[in-house]
């Protein structure tokens, strides 16, 4: 299986510490949620300063599990 991973993403620190990271095209995630992904589309993530998670993946398009392709 070969997984086309072209994505880009990038981060932007808040002035509260917050550090939001916005994901574009087709990107290979972890989520504490979500699980393993393939995350196609327009997603964000938003992560406080002590490493808690703010907002989980969310975003517009198509999350597939990874581990659902491999069966």
């Amino acid at each position: 299986m070969t997984l086309n991973i072209t994505g880009s993403f990038h981060e932007t620190t808040l002035e509260n510490g917050n550090v939001v990271t916005e994901y574009d095209g087709r990107n290979l995630l972890f989520d504490p949620d979500a699980g393993f992904v393939l995350a196609i589309g327009h997603f964000s993530t938003i992560i406080e300063p002590d490493g808690d998670v703010l907002q989980p993946l969310e975003g517009h398009g198509q999350i597939v599990n990874v581990f659902d392709l491999l069966i």
